[in-house]
């Protein structure tokens, strides 16, 4: 891609004003959701500090590998937005608007000074690695304004749910309500449920629970026992809902035990990822967002080191291993036996692959889409895995399925 100085400018004008009126208009209204971000100042602050990351940078122009801010790199991203969340919390949203103002305003006039060789010219700048300068500009402004305009829309959340939450929190039972799932990652889609984890320090009675719950449902389904306790059914704009019951104290104890390497194959780090990944609604003595801090910190190194280890042997290589036991159905051509076989395979599989690029697993949906958005990954993974599965584990595609799944165990060695 080609950058314009001209074209970089105007779009970044033009989405910061985008951005400010969304903020004029929302600022007095809180965040139904809170991640990372509780509030509009922590989502503009955010942007201040990645102004000044991309100022200092190119004022330093340090060779790789470099720091973003004393004692943080690429490596620990994360860490360092979590940091930026501790520095802004001082500062009220008035003084933040001031600041952003500001700081926008110096990467404008820095822009202005630029010509497009400067944006576009490789190796130019050591700092941008393998990308350009205008990229590099182009991520602090305008597409880093689009962003906090979509957690802002996404973290003020539904405003007919607000009602319902409220109601909840009232509960004494009730220690915190959080969002999870895909909608809970603001990766949903039409057909994405709510899903609504109720974590409690008592039991709340069925005929309580229908009493709080009836009046903002079309159909409701109570107590169900198939995985979790759970009470399933639509929203009244037809929206799918789940409420999921928890004992706070018993999923702290899960996920401390997920730490200690008790790890479940195939689904190992899924708590862990459902922990960190949930947006909290309510949380009465801030207990969920301890233990989500406790857990974001914690080394889980030995955790992934774990999920390969009892991961790979089951894989290829043992006697019985799933690779072995799929090749054996489909010369039988046991297609139930195959697809069984398949599956289990491929839960290890992806399993495995999470926890060689140090993220925690997913859980089912979308799971071949975000595998291949991992920077470790077999050669040919999407082209294999769709090959064996629309072929039902022909003789060719298993072959290509031997060597994906030797090649993840090369990858395997990283770890």
């Amino acid at each position: 891609m080609e950058y314009r100085k001209e074209s970089l400018i105007e779009e970044a004008n033009k989405v910061y004003q985008e951005l400010m009126s969304l903020v004029r208009d929302t600022e007095t209204t809180p965040f139904l959701y809170k991640g990372r971000d509780f509030n509009h100042r922590d989502v503009l602050y955010h942007l201040i500090a990645w102004h000044k990351i991309l100022l200092d940078l190119y004022k330093t122009n340090p060779n790789p590998p470099i720091e973003l801010k004393k004692g943080y790199t690429w490596a620990n991203l994360e860490a360092l937005n979590y940091t930026f969340l501790d520095e802004g919390r001082i500062y009220p949203l008035h003084e933040v608007k001031r600041m952003l103002d500001h700081s926008h305003e110096s990467v404008i006039q820095l822009v202005m000074t630029l010509s497009d060789e400067d944006l576009n010219q490789k190796n130019r700048y050591p700092f941008t690695g393998s990308s350009v300068l205008g990229e590099f500009i182009d991520e602090c402004l305008a597409l880093h304004y689009g962003w906090a305009m979509r957690t802002i829309g996404f973290q003020l959340g539904d405003p007919t749910l607000r009602q319902l939450f409220d109601t909840l929190s009232k509960r004494s039972e009730i220690d915190a309500l959080v969002l999870g799932g895909s909608r809970g990652k603001n990766k949903g889609d039409q057909w994405s449920d709510y899903d609504i984890y109720i974590y409690l320090n008592s039991p709340l009675k069925v005929e309580d629970r229908k009493t709080l719950l009836d009046p903002y449902m079309s159909l409701m389904e109570y107590n169900h026992q198939f995985f979790e306790t759970e009470d399933d059914g639509v929203l009244k704009n037809g929206i799918g809902i789940e409420f999921i019951y928890r004992s706070l104290k018993d999923f702290t104890q899960l996920i401390e035990q997920n730490l200690a390497l008790k790890l479940n194959r195939g689904y190992s780090t899924c708590f862990i990822d459902n922990l960190l990944t949930s947006k909290i609604i309510f949380d009465r003595e801030g207990q969920y967002e301890r233990l989500q801090t406790h857990v974001r910190v914690a080394d889980k190194k030995a955790v992934y080191k774990k999920v390969v280890e009892q991961n790979v042997p089951l894989l290829y290589g043992t006697q019985p291993a799933l690779y072995d036991q799929i090749v054996k159905a489909a010369k039988r051509h046991d297609l139930v036996a195959i697809n069984h076989r398949l599956t289990e395979f491929l839960s290890l599989f992806f399993d495995t692959l999470f926890a060689i690029n140090h993220v925690n697993h997913p859980g089912e949906k979308r799971m071949l889409e975000l595998a291949n958005h991992l920077l470790f990954k077999p050669r040919k993974m999407v082209e294999t895995i769709e090959s064996v599965l629309k072929e039902h584990a022909s003789q060719e595609s298993l072959i290509e399925l031997e060597r994906l799944t030797k090649d993840l165990i090369e990858l395997s060695k990283k770890v």
